[in-house]
């Protein structure tokens, strides 16, 4: 009879199919949530693993990243003024803790083998042996290998470089195979 506005049923409606939408998306927004963190630490390792390799060059000292896979951390660093690494005088530049990025630890998840032409690292955590991996003056690296993570959901994201010409390269493994 003229009045305008809705009833009280009509909105209850639209209330209850809110909550059935959101009841039903709410997963989805958590394994997306999940997966964007890994691929945030993976992505911000990759951008790392350049960083030192462009540094070397333009420094014209070696650069390195070192693995700790009990505290699941990561550290760069370059050749201090002798210009050579493990020689006492060392730079710390950056130091990475994987919590920063929630969930996310190193290792591969249950059930997902080494990335494509890899192989399952002995410490569950990096093929670099003794856990670091180093860039010379010239931007190469020392020795090929990869280094893993994963999520609290087994999802895994691997970093490594294929040849000692230092490129790096990322692969994840959702749940169905790896990719690049």
């Amino acid at each position: 009879m003229g009045n305008k506005g809705f009833t009280f049923t009509e909105l209850m409606i639209v209330v209850a199919v809110a909550a059935i939408s959101v009841t039903m998306a709410f997963p989805t927004f958590l394994a997306q949530r999940n997966k964007a963190r890994i691929k945030r630490a993976g992505r911000d390792m990759v951008s790392h693993f350049q960083m030192a390799r462009i540094n070397a060059m333009r420094d014209g000292r070696d650069w390195a990243i070192f693995f700790d896979a009990a505290g699941d951390a990561y550290r760069l660093v370059h050749a201090g003024a002798d210009r050579h690494l493990d020689t006492g005088d060392d730079i710390t530049v950056k130091t990475v803790s994987l919590s920063e990025y929630g969930d996310v630890s190193f290792g591969i998840g249950s059930g997902i083998g080494p990335r494509p032409g890899g192989v399952v690292p002995e410490n569950g955590v990096t093929t670099f042996s003794g856990n670091t991996f180093h860039f010379d003056p010239g931007g190469i690296s020392n020795k090929s290998g990869t280094v893993y993570m994963k999520n609290g959901k087994g999802q895994t994201f691997a970093v490594g470089t294929i040849t000692v010409t230092g490129r790096v390269k990322a692969w994840a493994n959702w749940g169905q195979g790896w990719e690049e």
